[in-house]
């Protein structure tokens, strides 16, 4: 029984300032999980909640701005080619019979073709421009919820301590793996294994063209999971929640040995806002993509995969 162990409490209750044993993460949500917890460490995350909060208020009348003018001078193009296509024969008759020579009729030809391209362009480059602030507002959206999910971990870590005030720090230690084995361990586990079943069959029918490359949303996957997701560009966070148990796992998307697919693989968690020990985590898997079934996208030979903030990108090389 007692994996958790006093170690993994000490971490917690101990306040050297110090790591613990997960000091090897990296990320900007490494300090608030890793480092020991105290009143400092709340207040620069609700620091970051608040500033993430004002940047995404700042950023929306920009987002909204140029989401209107797209949309005016989207229709403004419709309307405009659509005029092309029904004068388009009347317009080459009317040039047949102006311009003798094949040159002046060809030059005609180019001048119109320049004309149409140019307003293609330029409708295009105003898509790319609020295509780019939307994704930087999504971006933030996504920081802040991921912000709110690890202050729940520490707002738990905290009401538990609270719950068991006055025991042993080895009496808190099995209780954590009671509650563990009990109520967390099972489920979590199978609700891993559901979405590895989904990422196999559903992965590729789910993928995305964005800006000209494939995508998988983490939205396609936390539709159906009973976690939820958090796709970002240095580590994978994976919340779960069971009654009033909170599991956050922390991982990244690496290729196998044999280079034949890639998968999630989590190298740290906090249960309750405690660091889970390692002879727990190693029994949790998450979900595999082999390369084989990416190569039935477009344009995608040799694929891998890179991680992105709320969606993952398949490249090729």
């Amino acid at each position: 029984m007692r994996k958790w162990g006093v170690g993994a409490i000490l971490a917690v209750l101990i306040a050297t300032g110090t790591f613990t044993a997960s000091a090897h993460l990296t990320g900007a949500f490494a300090d608030y999980l890793a480092v020991v917890y105290d009143d400092s460490t709340i207040d620069d995350l609700k620091m970051e909640l608040t500033d993430t909060k004002e940047e995404i208020e700042e950023l929306t009348p920009k987002v909204e701005k140029l989401e209107n003018e797209f949309l005016q001078q989207q229709t403004l193009a419709i309307d405009q080619l659509l005029g092309y296509s029904d004068v388009g024969l009347d317009t080459w008759y009317s040039m047949l019979a102006d311009n003798k020579e094949i040159v002046d009729l060809l030059g005609d030809q180019w001048v119109m073709k320049k004309a149409i391209n140019s307003y293609i362009d330029s409708l295009n480059d105003l898509y790319l421009m609020y295509e780019e602030v939307k994704v930087q507002q999504q971006t933030l959206q996504g920081h802040s919820e991921l912000l709110q999910v690890i202050e729940k971990s520490m707002q738990r870590r905290s009401s538990y301590l609270a719950e068991n005030e006055g025991l042993e720090i080895e009496n808190i230690a099995n209780y954590l793996d009671i509650d563990w084995t009990s109520e967390v361990e099972e489920p979590l586990i199978q609700t891993m294994k559901e979405d590895a079943a989904f990422m196999k069959t559903q992965f590729v029918s789910s993928v995305k063209m964005k800006n000209n490359v494939a995508t998988f949303d983490e939205a396609s996957l936390n539709k159906q999971s009973k976690a939820r997701y958090f796709f970002r560009a240095d580590h994978i966070y994976v919340e779960f929640k069971v009654n009033n148990e909170h599991v956050i796992l922390i991982g990244q998307i690496l290729q196998n040995a044999a280079g034949t697919g890639a998968s999630l693989q989590f190298e740290a968690g906090y249960y309750n806002g405690f660091f889970l020990p390692n002879e727990d985590l190693i029994e949790i898997n998450g979900f595999s993509i082999p390369y084989n079934e990416l190569t039935k996208l477009d344009g995608i030979i040799q694929p891998y995969i890179k991680q992105a903030n709320g969606w993952l990108e398949i490249k090729s090389k």
